[in-house]
């Protein structure tokens, strides 16, 4: 068995995704579809979140014309696809809405 740490994240087969936060385990299923996959630019500043959706806790803000790259991994949050993406150190979640792909 590996130890998780707080913060970390594991993809594992199935694509569950495990993010320890605050000492807890959650876990949440995270879907895989290659079309999201790819470099993306930020639309307007948008928030980067540890979670797909509003209520998630903001990592950073990242500007317009910012640069992000999308694993293809996202979760459907009452219709609205969320992307896990990685916008300079940072792996998080935003809104597709506000992303145009390159």
């Amino acid at each position: 068995d590996e130890l998780l740490l707080r913060g970390d994240i594991l993809v594992k087969k199935g694509h569950t995704l495990m993010i320890l936060e605050n000492d807890l385990m959650k876990i949440g299923f995270v879907v895989f579809d290659s079309r999201y996959k790819g470099k993306y630019t930020v639309t307007t500043h948008l928030n980067l979140r540890i979670g797909a959706g509003i209520s998630k806790e903001k990592i950073t803000v990242m500007p317009t014309s910012a640069k992000v790259d999308s694993f293809g991994y996202y979760v459907d949050v009452n219709g609205t696809s969320w992307l896990m993406v990685q916008y300079e150190q940072y792996i998080g979640f935003c809104s597709e809405k506000y992303l145009k792909k390159q």
